[in-house]
């Protein structure tokens, strides 16, 4: 029987080779990146704001919304402080670190912080500091960024979650009409 199928062209196969290195380098880039993150304590500053955030978010429910249930606001701050999990906050810095540097200058940055750590005068760069000047409140902008957006997400889940499960704690009527 004749196939009437136009033929099937096949694409040339990738270099394994390349494909292997650039997969390399990219472990390499974001093992660079959570070891300065990790060096720079993030981890660390962060486990002692998670109770901090999930009070702010508390006393700012039972401000905003002083006609609803104490109890909403309350068990609101319990699941926040169960369901933050640190380490999506550590990975949205280890990520702008690895979209803003490369291989070498996160090196640097090691060294440099190591030395800093070590209470020693860092050495950089001048390409370094040039590049930090010009790109830092970036990177800083866009880890504060990620960090608000994670919480903001898990917070209104949290509150919709909550919301549904005790209606009766939430009143329609606040006087600032909220």
């Amino acid at each position: 029987m004749l196939s009437l199928q136009a033929p099937v062209q096949q694409t040339p196969p990738l270099d394994s080779s390349s494909a292997e290195q650039s997969a390399i380098a990219a472990k390499q880039l974001h093992e660079s990146a959570a070891q300065l993150v990790d060096l720079m304590g993030v981890r660390d500053r962060l486990k002692v704001l998670v109770d901090k955030m999930a009070q702010d978010g508390k006393e700012r429910m039972l401000h905003d919304y002083p006609n609803d249930d104490p109890a909403f606001a309350q068990e609101w701050a319990e699941r926040m402080r169960a369901r933050l999990n640190i380490e999506d906050f550590v990975n949205v810095a280890v990520q702008a670190y690895e979209r803003h540097f490369t291989n070498e200058e996160l090196s640097e940055m090691i060294q440099a912080q190591r030395d800093m750590n070590a209470k020693k005068s860092p050495s950089i760069s001048t390409h370094l500091q040039e590049k930090l000047a010009a790109i830092q409140v970036t990177v800083q902008s866009e880890i504060i960024g990620g960090c608000t957006q994670l919480g903001a997400k898990l917070g209104g889940d949290i509150g919709q979650e909550i919301g549904k499960q005790h209606p009766e704690w939430v009143r329609k009527s606040n006087p600032d009409g909220k």
